[in-house]
């Protein structure tokens, strides 16, 4: 039966059209399923379409479907019918329908049912169900799945675009089979153990498939062949190698891939045959080989011989010379089969079978050798250099330096063959050609010049000057001397300098002198000692001038004091001199004797003289006031006698004055 656009529904029998019956539905029809003594279509806005009979049908509209395209319908236990956005609806008896959760959101296309699942397809998904009422999403499968069917124990689907056909066992784990077209694949039935799909300008009919086998490689022989065709799930003998080989190579067995990353067959096992011809290629092993290896055993320079080739057991090969290698200090000699040279020799050019990998060591005969000893000739400290190494004759050898060899007084100037100079001359780092005998290198020494210190008094006064008598190489740390008995009067030493005015380099008595390239004189350096003054204050005086002291006396110095000079002070008697302005401090009579410490001030002390009055007396006065004289006069001193003042008295007149009341004093 034929189901199409238009509600065409066309049955065939023995091949031929039957009969053509329009008029159930208008609307197009895409799939036809027959199960429970029913037929039934489905197709465009949700139609389903039934017939108990093949002959009369009628049409339904599935209610709420949003007039979904009902694309494909299956019967198992039940009809399961698959649609536009993904929706799945089930039905008993083709007539009443209820719709299933569906995990797909675009359209499906088909379904298929056998061995208890349900697989329905569209695009690259796939669902399974083992029910057609739950239902599973499985991994997409590379494609545009508009068909599927269930045959020869497998489920097989056809794709809309690229001739794509997939095949799966289960539903679940799909294969990607060859068809040999890539034209759109519209649809696909099993019958009569045939698959056929057809398609756009294309029926395909697959029965029966191959067993192909590749020589991969192979250099002989011929390529066993199998003629026969096989059934989906036929198993199928894998044949031997027949007579093909491959040079350098064994046979081992039979792989899906030519580089061997496919399935293994042995020859004699079993294939059990799908959809596809199955290409088996020859897997090869190689055999055993062998190289031969040259090392050059210590070699100094040079490369050794390379062989690259493998060798297979029982080759006869020619060993090969020394390539550019060479090894200081030593001949070639040929090959060896131990590192130790304690295996098989081998000359150069000779012939060895191979059975293994051989490693073949140069063989080095040593050169007579001679050495290089450096002598110290006389050095006082230091360590002379030591050439560990044996040198060939004709050799040029590094003529080391001095290391750390010293002889006080004197400098490194190089080697000699002869202890005394008198051989040949050899700088560090110069080349000796090295002779047929053992060599000597003797150090040659240079006097170092010297230098001396002389001390010089620098204009003192006595004593003697230090003496150094050494002699100093440059840069010898000289430790400065004292002054010795040198004395400068009214000075203290106070070191040494480089210049006699005072302004080269200071040096203290024991201090580090680092000694250049010349003599050197130290001049001892004066500091003039501290002095002190004698002041003499008249402290008041009246008159006359204060002795003056114009010496600077050192410390501890004793000196007598002077006398008061000319100082007066009215009404007052000098007595000597005080060290404070107020008489408080210490006392010295003039012409006395101190010791000087630091600078003095000494005050005149004066006594002051005795004093006497004047009093006037009215002597019986009547009236007015008698004059007053407030002074008081030192005896000898000239005193002006006042005027009567205002004294008066009744029937007198004033007559001057007299010592004494009654007039008989001194007037």
């Amino acid at each position: 039966m034929i189901v199409g656009d238009g509600g065409t529904i066309i049955t065939i029998s023995s091949g031929n059209v039957a009969e053509t019956i329009v008029g159930a539905t208008t609307y197009g029809l895409g799939s036809v399923a027959y199960g429970n003594g029913r037929y039934v279509a489905t197709g465009q806005f949700s139609t389903v379409t039934t017939s108990t009979d093949g002959l009369n049908w009628s049409s339904i509209i599935l209610p709420d479907t949003g007039g979904a395209y009902i694309y494909g319908v299956s019967y198992g236990d039940k009809f399961v019918a698959v649609g536009q956005y993904g929706q799945i609806w089930t039905s008993l008896d083709g007539l009443n329908w209820e719709e299933r959760v569906s995990p797909a959101t675009t359209s499906l296309y088909a379904v298929a049912y056998n061995n208890g699942q349900y697989v329905a397809v569209g695009g690259s998904v796939v669902l399974t169900s083992p029910d057609g009422i739950t239902w599973t999403k499985q991994a997409d499968v590379a494609g545009n799945f508009q068909s599927i069917t269930y045959g020869n124990g497998r489920f097989v689907a056809a794709s809309f675009g690229g001739g794509l056909i997939a095949s799966s066992v289960d539903g679940v784990q799909w294969k990607l089979n060859e068809s040999g077209v890539t034209n759109n694949l519209n649809d696909i039935v099993y019958g009569n153990n045939t698959f056929v799909v057809v398609g756009n300008n294309v029926n395909l009919r697959f029965e029966n498939s191959s067993v192909i086998y590749k020589g991969n490689g192979h250099t002989g022989g011929a390529v066993p062949s199998d003629s026969n065709t096989f059934a989906i799930g036929a198993s199928v003998q894998v044949l031997n190698k027949g007579s093909m080989v491959r040079a350098g190579y064994s046979f081992t067995g039979w792989n899906t891939a030519a580089n061997g990353s496919g399935t293994n067959y042995s020859a004699g096992s079993a294939i059990a045959m799908d959809m596809d011809n199955v290409t088996l290629y020859a897997q090869w092993t190689p055999n055993p080989t062998y190289t031969i290896t040259y090392n050059g055993n210590g070699n100094t320079g040079g490369t050794g011989p390379v062989d690259s080739e493998a060798y297979e057991a029982g080759t006869v090969i020619v060993l090969k010379e020394k390539g550019s290698l060479v090894k200081t200090g030593h001949t070639f000699a040929g090959w060896n089969t131990a590192i130790n040279g304690n295996g098989t020799n081998y000359s150069a050019g000779a012939s060895t079978t191979i059975l293994a990998d051989v490693t073949l060591y140069a063989k080095w005969t040593p050169n007579p050798t001679y050495t290089v000893t450096y002598s110290g000739n006389g050095s006082t400290g230091g360590s002379v250099p030591v050439d560990s190494e044996r040198h060939e004759a004709g050799e040029a050898v590094i003529v080391k330096a001095s290391s750390s060899l010293v002889r006080s007084g004197y400098t490194f100037a190089g080697w000699n063959t002869l202890a005394n100079g008198s051989g040949t001359n050899y700088a560090s780092g110069a080349t000796l050609t090295m002779g047929a005998a053992n060599v000597t290198l003797y150090a040659k020494w240079t006097p170092n010049p010297t230098y001396t210190v002389t001390y010089n008094g620098n204009r003192s006064t006595g004593g003697l000057m230090p003496v150094d008598s050494e002699t100093y190489e440059v840069g010898e740390a000289v430790v400065v001397l004292g002054q010795g008995t040198l004395v400068k009067t009214g000075h203290t030493f106070a070191g040494w300098n480089t210049l006699a005015n005072g302004s080269g380099t200071n040096y203290a008595a024991g201090a580090t002198l680092n000694m250049g390239a010349a003599n050197v004189t130290l001049y001892a350096k004066w500091t003039p000692n501290p002095t002190y003054t004698v002041t003499y204050n008249g402290n008041g005086s009246t008159g006359g001038t204060g002795p003056i002291d114009s010496e600077a006396y050192e410390a501890g110095t004793v000196i007598v004091l002077k006398d008061k000079g000319s100082l007066v002070k009215t009404g007052h008697t000098f007595a000597g001199w005080n060290t404070a302005i107020n008489g408080n401090g210490t006392n010295y009579s003039a012409g006395a004797s101190t010791t000087i410490l630091a600078d003095v001030t000494l005050y005149a002390k004066w006594t002051p003289n005795p004093t006497y009055t004047v009093t006037y007396n009215g002597n019986g006065s009547t009236g007015g006031s008698v004059p007053v004289d407030s002074e008081a006069y030192e005896a000898g001193e000239t005193v002006n006698v006042l005027d009567k003042g205002t004294l008066v008295k009744t029937g007198h007149t004033f007559a001057g004055w007299n010592t004494l009341a009654n007039g008989s004093g001194t007037n």
